[in-house]
């Protein structure tokens, strides 16, 4: 069993946080096979071991409420739900695309040597946009997660309603999961502060140069004390 430690404290937002919102990783391989329930054993395609072990360790993350926008060639978005605004931010990516941030942002720790990919929800997909992939370790750094989407073009719709997945979250281990909610403290904010304004200083630092800057500053073993007294 492998001990996953999450939280969802928002550390782009000052004025709003996400305590209330449902962001806790959801198993893929449960709702997608609640999804295609058959009777037809031969064609239950989720009986497959190859099946099985990609979606076992495959964990998903909700959109709690609806949101929808359109952009415009002004660069401007107009939205008839004016919260989904308040926590939304638009980048430049050069003259054709754009970047959204979404800033609902979990946290995840691990005191194994564990990696997470973060990619495109499985089962669904939008040829308008995609969101950016990413990996890193989580025993050896510790920063925010939230979904990052590109755009294709200078205009755009944008419709996520609630309960749809914003993005899915794998981990390379074979061993069952377990997660563990925690409680954001004062120390975790000023370290997550901390390594996500690091990158301004050390744009050009590999991932391992910054997991060692982690480790040898005993971070790690600071991140994890204060996790483990602040479990919910």
């Amino acid at each position: 069993m492998t001990t996953i430690y999450w939280s969802k404290y928002n550390v782009y937002s000052m004025d709003s946080n996400d305590f209330l919102f449902d962001l806790e990783p959801k198993q893929a391989y449960k709702s997608v096979k609640n999804l295609f329930k058959t009777e037809n054993e031969s064609a239950d395609w989720l009986r497959c071991p190859s099946s099985i072990d990609i979606l076992s360790n495959n964990y998903y993350i909700n959109n709690p409420i609806d949101i929808s926008f359109s952009m415009k060639t002004d660069s401007r978005a107009y939205s008839e739900k004016p919260h989904s605004m308040n926590i939304i931010n638009f980048r430049n990516f050069n003259d054709k695309y754009s970047i959204m941030d979404y800033l609902l942002t979990i946290h995840l720790f691990s005191e194994e040597d564990l990696s997470v990919s973060v990619t495109q929800p499985i089962l669904n997909s939008n040829s308008n946009y995609f969101l950016i992939p990413g990996k890193f370790n989580i025993s050896k750094w510790f920063r925010p997660i939230n979904p990052s989407y590109m755009f294709l073009n200078s205009e755009y719709d944008v419709s996520i309603n609630a309960g749809d997945p914003i993005m899915n979250l794998s981990f390379n281990t074979e061993s069952k999961i377990l997660f563990k909610e925690f409680y954001f403290t004062e120390t975790l904010k000023e370290i997550t502060k901390e390594t996500v304004g690091h990158k301004q200083f050390s744009r050009k630092n590999s991932l391992n140069s910054l997991y060692s800057k982690f480790e040898n500053q005993k971070i790690n073993k600071v991140v994890l004390k204060e996790i483990k007294r602040s479990l919910v």
